[in-house]
């Protein structure tokens, strides 16, 4: 079954990146195509923007991040009382946004990729099980999902990309990640895989620039192409972001080109069938690193840090002067203003976009 559905996907990414030619529009009037569904994180200045957020629909998901369970870490084990507790103490549990995300990274996406069969993925698979069933019975009115399933690599086998790879190449990779994540996703309320800007074009040399661009899209049309064969009746939401974030080469927490953003990140996925999109961007996180007096009470994250955003800031909100001091009144509300009003922006872009028609699964989930 695996391979077939493997199969079955590498013909819906060969069909998506033979599609240069237009094709001829039916003679039928169409209904209105309808719109994506956009998600956020959070909006550090919601008050300010809350009627432009209200005007596009957009709506909060709640993100349990791994920090609700200190020891899962250490042990590869969830607490789900543990979990539960947090989401009550942290929220109104009577009154949950209708999404919410586990995420829990370290150390259960390594023990992912020992790969099917193996202990250390069998044991992990199961424990994310148990725990969004235990947060689904707990708080039945929210739909919930992990953070980052399913994944394919970006980079596959000999250097290649999801433009130059082989096909049994790509259909051992998509096999792989359909044994490891299909008990997940067939937990899971929703399906959300990342695929985040990684490669900044700007850095490249101009002749190389559009090969980047179009190595993205592919990565970004098969991780939400593998996630929709999986998914059944759920909607594929993935996290997007409009700053750049670690894993590849780019000026990290650098704002990206809203053009970029749109067709390189965003419209692959919503081609290839996604419901819509999610922005993750945990401003106020990163606003409160900023502008600590004393930062060093943070993790310092390794290219994803308080330095990289402050750099990434004096270039895209500050004009290229680094402040005298970062900790100043009206700093923190002047990049709470500004830095919403940029994840808004991108918000308001996704949502003007069309979802694929017609609506339904994807034609290789029906081969």
């Amino acid at each position: 079954m695996n391979n077939l559905l493997a199969a079955a996907m590498l013909g819906c990414i060969a069909a998506i990146g033979s599609m240069s030619a237009p094709t001829q529009e039916p003679l039928l009037p169409r209904a209105p195509a309808a719109r994506p569904i956009v998600l956020f994180d959070e909006i550090p200045a919601y008050g300010d923007v809350a009627s432009r957020v209200a005007a596009i629909e957009a709506r909060r998901f709640l993100v349990v991040y791994q920090s609700a369970d200190p020891k899962a870490a250490s042990t590869g084990l969830i607490d789900t009382a543990a979990v539960i507790k947090s989401i009550r103490n942290e929220n109104d549990p009577n009154n949950l946004p209708a999404w919410g995300m586990l995420d829990f990274e370290d150390p259960f996406h390594d023990l992912l990729q020992k790969g099917p069969g193996t202990l250390e993925c069998n044991r992990t698979v199961a424990e994310m099980v148990r725990t969004i069933d235990a947060v689904r019975k707990a708080f039945p009115r929210t739909k919930w999902c992990f953070y980052g399933a399913p994944w394919l690599p970006y980079w596959l086998e000999g250097g290649k990309d999801w433009t130059t790879a082989s096909d049994p190449v790509k259909r051992r990779e998509l096999d792989r990640a359909i044994a490891i994540y299909a008990p997940i996703i067939a937990a899971s309320d929703w399906v959300s895989p990342t695929i985040y800007g990684k490669y900044d074009p700007r850095l490249y040399p101009e002749a190389e620039r559009a090969t980047i661009r179009s190595q993205g899209r592919a990565w970004r049309s098969a991780q939400v192409g593998v996630a929709r064969v999986m998914a059944r009746a759920q909607p594929v939401i993935p996290l997007v972001c409009p700053w750049w974030t670690p894993g590849g080469k780019a000026e990290y927490c650098r704002l990206m080109d809203p053009i970029e953003f749109i067709e390189d990140q965003v419209a692959p996925a919503i081609a290839e069938g996604a419901s819509g999109a999610g922005v993750w961007a945990a401003l106020g996180y990163q606003i409160n690193r900023m502008t600590a007096a004393d930062a060093s009470r943070f993790v310092d994250e390794k290219d994803f840090g308080f330095r990289e955003w402050r750099a990434a800031v004096v270039k895209d909100y500050l004009g290229g002067r680094e402040p005298a001091n970062w900790s100043a009144p009206g700093m923190a509300a002047f990049l709470r203003a500004s830095m919403s009003s940029s994840m808004v922006k991108a918000m308001e872009d996704i949502h003007a976009l069309k979802l694929r028609e017609p609506a339904g699964p994807t034609p290789a989930a029906t081969k």
